[in-house]
């Protein structure tokens, strides 16, 4: 039983997941590009937030993250 329980038992031998023929979504340089983004988007939320004296920043920096639309980024970051 302990065996069944470490190794997932015959569910990993029978279990094959499915291969999907989905498409990305961005392409690896859109998705640099939005990184990069989020990253600064980030970092000048935070810095604005110590700037500004708020005492929880991590609110202001969520608020920054969560407004960007990636749509709009990807769109702009075509190459």
């Amino acid at each position: 039983m302990a065996q069944l329980l470490l190794t997932d038992g015959p569910y990993v031998l029978e279990h094959k997941p499915e291969q999907t023929d989905e498409r990305p979504l961005m392409s690896g340089i859109q998705s640099r590009n939005y990184g990069l983004r989020l990253g600064l988007m980030a970092a000048t939320a935070t810095t604005m937030g110590f700037g500004l004296g708020f005492e929880h920043i991590g609110w202001l920096v969520g608020a920054a993250l969560f407004a960007m639309d990636h749509a709009k980024i990807s769109k702009s970051c075509t190459v």
